[in-house]
């Protein structure tokens, strides 16, 4: 009688702890959803990413017909969280898409226009030189206006 206890414990103990991690993994809100329709097996990270390019669009999901949640701009720095497992074609473009989250908005971008780093100072300088030749170009257009 005894070892059924422990062993009806262990049972109890080990649910609960899936049932935790199930809590802890899936999110349902609007910026973080994907539809099953189109949703890609992906790979959790711990990487960062610096925009190549001004104006690239923060999205719903991971489609480029997505809703657009808002605009990122050259040297912006974001936090990657997953990564599709599937490369995409997208015009002469082939690349990954990624979730990002940007200052605690969450949302997909296609690779193509990241650079990827794993040490937060090099993604820090790549970050203020591609702001900075934001500037020198920003003040290049001004002057010939």
């Amino acid at each position: 009688m005894k070892s059924t206890n422990n062993n009806i414990r262990v049972v109890i103990i080990s649910c609960s702890i899936f049932f935790q991690n199930i809590q802890n993994t899936v999110t349902l809100d609007k910026n973080t959803f994907t539809p099953a329709s189109s949703y890609v097996s992906t790979t959790k990270t711990n990487l960062l990413g610096i925009v190549t390019v001004n104006r690239l669009r923060l999205r719903s999901s991971n489609d480029v017909y997505a809703k657009t949640i808002r605009y990122l701009d050259q040297g912006d720095m974001l936090n990657i969280i997953l990564k599709d497992e599937k490369r995409i074609r997208i015009n002469n473009m082939e690349d990954y898409w990624y979730q990002v989250d940007f200052n605690g908005t969450k949302g997909w971008i296609f690779g193509y226009y990241l650079e990827i780093y794993t040490d937060y100072l090099q993604a820090q300088e790549a970050s203020n030189r591609y702001k900075g030749s934001r500037k020198n170009s920003n003040k290049e257009e001004n002057n010939e206006l």
